[in-house]
């Protein structure tokens, strides 16, 4: 199924193309817009909002990522008696993407507000805010209190703790240098941009990401590696960081233009996986669910890798699953870790993501939760972990008080796993960790369904974890599955897989090609996911339509594919450019043709030989042979 939400047609994004690169490269309309269209968009913003409307403009041949740092900072005066505003955009600048950045200010900053940002439509695009409209205060807090340097300092040990030393990150050379293992794939090693800022608003820090964000861009992947870009004010902020921070900044990327250049990672010291609600319509920057990685440690087991820690961390309830998905991502400070796209996509070709979480998972298991959580509580205080015990020992007894009771209410009398357990109604039948199948049919799990016995109720019920829900069943429910893989286990895995695919099938800025034909898009045809609409259909990019699609409409892209779709794409677009230029010439060609004709002439009138002039065609139509005999010999 698929339902359209815009469509512009090649010709419209053609033309839009045309029109921003003949504005980039046209030094005389830049001069026009600034001495003749400024002063027009000046004189309609009067009229339409008043003499004393404040007006701003972004520089000329600012780039993307600084045209949205300037953005947000004009949002960021927004109100506090500065009556109405607007702001010019560049000269390149549609009313598509006005619109486009209208609503991303007004969802980000004003949800409930009475009045809105609007798109100014007059010589340049604009934004007008309204006198009424006015920021929400921002969160107290004291930048003086915030130590640059002491904030770096634990962000470098955070490194070196958790993606070098427990190898979350195998790219992570050290505090200093990411990118590694990758040389021969075309990555350079380089070094890691650390910031910090004070904003404690959401614009200013939109500002701040985006100042810094272009010095990575400026300074290139060889010039730096990745960002991590502290923010000490959203410390204690969790809730408004990932529910207003992160969909802000999903939005500005896209607006941007950079979702393919630039990928986007969430840290926070108090961060948990979202709800899978949410995550259907946000999936951007956050960790895997608890059951994406309980389907992947579960078939790891499957393959052959069962046994010992591996086989423990297969027996994991959602809760711990969680919770050690939720550590990866927990940092001492607030924190966006900018990557870039494509050396991710390089990554993705020499790792393979289902293996590195399982084995992320493995080696926070085998550390465990009570040490981890005091080498985190260690670095934010800036001490070490036998230093916090020491001085600090009434956290420590806090931590330990609250797994106990955790491990209290999550098994009471527990046996091991492999321990018989018996019923007091009933005969020893089952063993913890055994796999079952349901031989009689429940409201919510198949006949046939495959599960793991968790113990026994003082019921005497036999608790079975299968992968829908934990049924408490008779132990003529279930029998023993045999040790082979069977049919039923296979049949098992669907609703898994659709139940993840609904959360969490792409990432927003991936390729995806379309698998079933569209009356405007053509079958195979690639585009970029923007995002989720809030019925669950996934936005895609597609270069002769925005389509509103189900997961099963589309599938994702390698990255061989996607390099060579990007060279064909470049070979026809240069085939292009020389035919353009042909007609071009030709035309150049015939009109010398006459000129000579009339030299001819003239020349025989007076007797003085005429003057040749070399045909301009030669050397394009030799380019062109050229190029056409290195497509083939590649072909």
């Amino acid at each position: 199924m698929t339902r359209r939400r815009l469509c512009l047609g090649c010709l419209f994004t053609t033309l839009a193309c045309l029109r921003s690169k003949a504005l980039s490269f046209n030094p005389f309309d830049k001069a026009l817009t600034s001495v003749v269209k400024r002063p027009q968009f000046e004189s309609l913003v009067s009229e339409r909002f008043g003499k004393q409307t404040r007006v701003e403009f972004v520089p000329d041949d600012t780039s993307p990522a600084a045209t949205q740092a300037e953005i947000w900072r004009w949002a960021a005066s927004i109100g506090g008696g500065q009556g109405s505003m607007a702001l010019g955009l560049g000269p390149a600048t549609t009313e598509r993407d006005g619109a486009r950045l209208a609503e991303m200010l007004n969802d980000a900053l004003f949800p409930h507000a009475s009045e809105a940002i609007s798109v100014v439509k007059g010589p340049v695009i604009g934004l007008a805010a309204p006198a009424g409209l006015a920021l929400e205060p921002a969160f107290s807090s004291s930048p003086e209190s915030i130590d640059p340097m002491a904030t770096r300092a634990r962000m470098k040990n955070w490194v070196l703790r958790t993606l070098v030393g427990l190898k979350m990150c195998p790219f992570t050379g050290s505090a200093e240098i990411s990118g590694v293992r990758l040389e021969d794939l075309g990555v350079t090693p380089a070094p890691i941009l650390y910031q910090e800022t004070p904003a404690d608003s959401l614009a200013d820090l939109m500002s701040g990401f985006w100042d810094t964000a272009d010095r990575m861009l400026a300074a290139g992947p060889e010039g730096c590696s990745s960002i991590i870009l502290s923010a000490p004010s959203y410390d204690a902020r969790w809730l408004p960081w990932y529910r207003e921070v992160f969909p802000a900044l999903e939005a500005s990327v896209l607006c941007s233009g950079l979702g393919r250049t630039l990928g986007i990672v969430c840290f926070h010291p108090d961060y948990h996986t979202p709800e899978a609600e949410w995550l259907r319509r946000h999936r951007f920057g956050h960790m895997y669910s608890a059951a994406k990685l309980r389907a992947w440690a579960q078939s790891t087991v499957e393959d052959g890798g069962g046994g010992g820690l591996l086989s423990e961390l297969a027996a994991l309830d959602d809760e711990e699953f969680g919770w050690f998905g939720g550590y990866m991502r927990r940092s001492p400070h607030a924190m966006v870790n900018v990557l870039w796209s494509a050396q991710l996509e390089a990554a993705e070709l020499r790792r393979d993501s289902e293996n590195l979480y399982v084995r992320n998972l493995k080696r926070l298991v085998s550390r465990g939760r009570r040490a981890l959580q005091i080498d985190l509580l260690a670095e934010i205080k800036g001490i070490s972990a036998d230093d916090l015990e020491v001085k600090f020992p009434e956290v420590v007894l806090e931590i330990e008080a609250s797994e106990k009771q955790r491990a209290m209410i999550d098994t009471p009398e527990a046996p091991e796993k492999g321990e018989e357990v018996s019923s007091s109604n009933g005969p020893e039948t089952f063993t913890v960790g055994e796999k079952v199948l349901l031989v009689e049919e429940d409201e919510d799990v198949t006949s046939g369904a495959l599960g793991v016995v968790l113990g026994y109720t003082d019921e005497g019920l036999v608790e079975v974890d299968f992968p829908e829900i934990v049924l408490e069943v008779e132990a003529t429910l279930i029998k023993l599955a045999a040790p082979s893989p069977l049919p039923t286990a296979a049949k098992q895995e669907e609703p898994t897989a659709e139940k993840d695919a609904m959360v969490e099938p792409f990432e927003v800025g991936e390729t995806v090609s379309l698998t079933d034909e569209d009356e405007d898009v053509a079958l195979g045809t690639m585009g970029t996911v923007l995002g989720y609409t809030d019925e669950g259909f996934i936005e895609v990019d597609f270069p002769e339509a925005i389509l509103e699609v189900e997961a099963g409409d589309i599938k994702k892209v390698p990255w061989e594919e996607k390099l060579a779709a990007q060279a064909q794409a470049a070979a026809k677009a240069e085939e292009e450019s020389i035919d353009k230029e042909l007609v071009l010439l030709e035309q150049k060609v015939k009109a010398l043709r006459e000129a000579r004709k009339l030299a001819a002439n003239a020349a025989a009138a007076t007797g003085e030989p005429a003057e040749t002039t070399e045909n301009p065609l030669t050397a394009i139509t030799t380019r062109k042979a050229t190029r056409a005999g290195r497509r083939r010999r590649g072909q």
